[in-house]
């Protein structure tokens, strides 16, 4: 039975995503624990976005939980804005991030797919 077109796509994104990790991470901070990127099984999450900064054709796009903690995930492109309640599939993790586009460190960074409900 053919996957529906939305989970081809997800994987697709998340596929290109991890292509960058190497490339943009070469120069980055070691991450706790010696890994400097660490796969794991899908993870989903929720929130509403409180952040977005734009580097080239990636965004890190911060959300808010329910319980009030914050986490940063790096995307591919997103249609996301300030305010919009997202869910989250998370495919990989990095305790430390450094992204010299933007001069700035996250810990942690997580990578995956951020989508509005809108």
């Amino acid at each position: 039975m053919p996957k529906p077109p939305i989970i081809l796509g997800a994987f697709a994104v998340a596929a290109a995503l991890f292509a960058l990790v190497p490339a943009a991470t070469a120069a980055s901070a070691p991450s706790k624990g010696g890994a400097p990127f660490a796969f794991s099984a899908r993870r989903d999450g929720h929130g509403v976005v409180t952040a977005i900064d734009a580097a080239g054709s990636y965004a890190y796009v911060t959300v808010a939980a329910d319980d009030g903690s914050t986490s940063v995930t790096a995307t591919l492109g997103t249609t996301a804005v300030v305010g919009d309640v997202v869910d989250l599939a998370l495919f990989g993790h990095r305790d430390v991030f450094v992204s010299q586009r933007l001069h700035k460190t996250f810990s942690p960074l997580e990578f995956g797919v951020v989508t509005p409900r809108r």
